[in-house]
Formats: C-alpha cells, sequence, structure tokens
C-alpha cells in the first residue's frame, strides 16, 4: 500500500519522538531497550514498524562527525 506525503511525514514525526524519547528514558547505552521502546511506541500509534528505519533514524539524528565538524570559534 501506498502512503500519501502526509502519512510520511507523521510517520517520520512519530519516529523521531519514539528515538528521542527513548534516548532520555534510557540514557546511553541499553539499545535493546531503546529499540523496544521506540517499536511499542510506534505501534501504539499505529504504525507498521521496520527496527532498520529506527536505526537509520538513530544515525541521522546522533550523528557525532556533523557535531564534531562544526566550527564554533568566534571570528
Amino acid at each position: 500500500m501506498r502512503t500519501t506525503t502526509k502519512q510520511q511525514a507523521q510517520y517520520r514525526a512519530a519516529l523521531k519522538i519514539a528515538v528521542f524519547a527513548a534516548e532520555q528514558i534510557f540514557g546511553a547505552g541499553r539499545g535493546a531497550e531503546k529499540m523496544d521502546y521506540a517499536v511499542n511506541y510506534l505501534r501504539e500509534k499505529g504504525f507498521d514498524v521496520d527496527s532498520r528505519e529506527i536505526d537509520a533514524t538513530v544515525k541521522e539524528l546522533f550523528n557525532w562527525d556533523d557535531v564534531l565538524s562544526i566550527d564554533t570559534s568566534e571570528e
């Protein structure tokens, strides 16, 4: 079944909320518990969940390479 642009945006927003919430609740480490939380959160919201999408979102949201390359020096 194809999804609309609006449905895709809603899923993406819910996915980000699930990932950030899991990070806040469980903190560093505890990856399996955070994954379970995110999957359950999304299923409760009625979304069909793919753990690979959650992994990709985690990598996107917490891309430390980008953070470390930001120039914070003042000119």
